[in-house]
């Protein structure tokens, strides 16, 4: 029994050290929205701090961070060889906002563009359509190898996720 819990105490210490080195590392590899400009109240448009972000994070070889807050977005967002990540907030529920929470209010594109090497992680993009729109684009739009998608939750897309086999 000793030996057990031993061996569970040194798995769980070595993984809360992993976990506190990548954490401590994502905070300097990453360009924070806020820090631009972004305020993340579900009011103001977010676009140009989000834009200047990615912009940044991929001439400086980094990646962008958004904090919890629900942010607005009036144009796509393209991630070319960047990634856009929320806090690791775990499982999620769906009566719980956990996720930092994009609101797209355009309709002549996607939200999110991945191109190659495009990554985009812990976030909810949710559409606030009055009422069913009859056509629209994809919530994310991924056309480029090596993209990825994880930990997102779309809600109220006309289209979710499309590729579109480039």
């Amino acid at each position: 029994m000793r030996v057990r819990c031993a061996t569970v105490c040194a798995v769980l210490l070595n993984a809360s050290s992993f976990l506190a080195v990548t954490f401590g590392d994502m905070g300097e590899a990453m360009i924070d929205v806020r820090t631009l400009g972004a305020k993340g109240d579900g009011q103001t448009d977010d676009t140009a701090a989000f834009l200047k972000a990615v912009e940044q994070a991929k001439a400086e070889g980094k990646h962008v961070f958004v904090p919890r807050g629900t942010y607005v977005v009036s144009k796509t967002i393209a991630l070319d060889n960047t990634a856009l990540a929320g806090p690791e907030a775990g499982a999620w529920p769906a009566d719980v906002d956990a996720l930092p929470s994009i609101v797209p209010t355009h309709r002549d594109g996607p939200a999110f563009h991945l191109v190659a090497g495009g990554g985009l992680s812990g976030i909810d993009v949710t559409y606030r359509w009055q009422t069913e729109p009859e056509s629209g684009p994809p919530a994310v739009l991924i056309s480029g190898i090596g993209a990825y998608i994880r930990n997102v939750r779309i809600r109220y897309p006309w289209d979710g996720i499309l590729t579109d086999g480039e």
